[in-house]
């Protein structure tokens, strides 16, 4: 917790080892430090869009409840809204709207976390890696790659 305001952090895990509880639990801890106030969790697809939000809804002791707009009802060109803490959203979407992430993540008076689940699939020289350096490099307050 300590390093993830200070520098980008990469976690891997195997498949099943927990990953999305992992990244909740580190979204909802900045949070409660009053360290960051928006999230964006961007993933491959939108079926594991759907687990981050049904396992950041969830009302059960092992998963932090985290208030994210979905993909399937939110677009980038929307505000996120006061009852919105963020938003889970597929790589795909981030490189088709760069400009209105980056425009998110440097809202006056918003400390963004941004988690990269399956970070693999944006490599540094491949279009969703670029559009990810775009639009959060250096509006970001936190970064966490998961993979």
């Amino acid at each position: 917790m300590d390093a993830i305001g200070h520098e980008p952090v990469l976690v891997e895990a195997c498949p099943g080892a927990g990953k999305t509880q992992f990244g909740l639990e580190v979204a909802h801890g900045l949070v409660a430090e009053r360290e960051i106030s928006r999230v964006f969790i961007i993933v491959p697809t939108l079926g594991i869009a759907d687990t981050w939000n049904r396992v950041a809804s969830a009302a059960w002791p092992q998963a932090p409840t985290l208030p994210l707009r979905s993909q399937r009802d939110w677009r980038s060109v929307d505000a996120i809204g006061d009852r919105w803490l963020g938003a889970v959203i597929t790589y795909q979407s981030l490189f088709a709207s760069t400009d209105m992430f980056l425009a998110h993540a440097t809202d006056p008076g918003q400390r963004t976390l941004v988690i990269f689940d399956e970070v693999h699939h944006a490599g540094a020289n491949r279009a969703w890696g670029q559009s990810a350096q775009a639009a959060f490099a250096g509006g970001a307050r936190a970064i966490l790659s998961l993979s």
